[in-house]
């Protein structure tokens, strides 16, 4: 979180998805040998895996409930480490119809992502969310803030735009001591 901090990719930098770059070794590692055979699927890790695997080891708690909004890119992966680190993650996902690949992913439940109702009975039952996704609907939103129990946290990983507000539902928030964090990639 370096205050001069140069991103490596939307630009001229291509990140974890370049064949070739040239930064100070500080900042580099080696891929361990047995993940050489695979080396094609570690770019995903080092972009995606890393934005919701640092919310997920600052804020997990083995046994917690876990509700991870957004089963793409970022989600997929955050369900299945935050299944490894021994949370219950519950995905939430459009696709509710078909839970088999959720669950095989180490979700013990899939629930709708932006089903009102349903999401309005779930209202907190999460010790951590973790939302990849940006909702310009201010209630579906709210609705994903309330997901978090009393005392827990809410994180989002999906940004919106520089345009777009970011709507905080301050009364639930501030009454049940949710604490809202942010993540950009793995900066701990």
């Amino acid at each position: 979180m370096c205050d001069e901090r140069v991103y490596t990719y939307d630009g001229a930098y291509f990140g974890g998805f370049a064949t070739h770059m040239q930064i100070d070794n500080h900042w580099a590692f080696k891929v361990p040998q047995g993940l050489l055979p695979h080396i094609k699927d570690l770019p995903p890790l080092l972009c995606a895996g890393v934005t919701v695997y640092a919310p997920l080891r600052r804020y997990c708690k083995p046994g917690a409930k876990c509700a991870i909004i957004g089963i793409g890119g970022l989600g997929h992966l955050g369900v299945m480490f935050g299944n490894k680190l021994g949370m219950k993650v519950t995905a939430f996902t459009t696709k509710v119809n078909t839970p088999e690949p959720y669950l095989a992913m180490g979700a013990s439940d899939v629930q709708h992502s932006v089903n009102e109702e349903e999401l309005a009975k779930l209202e907190g039952t999460f010790d951590l969310v973790i939302s990849t996704l940006y909702i310009k609907k201010p209630a579906l939103h709210r609705l994903h803030q309330r997901l978090t129990k009393t005392g827990g946290v809410f994180v989002m990983v999906g940004a919106p735009d520089t345009n777009s507000p970011y709507i905080l539902d301050n009364e639930y928030l501030v009454n049940n001591e949710i604490t809202v964090a942010g993540s950009n990639v793995g900066s701990q």
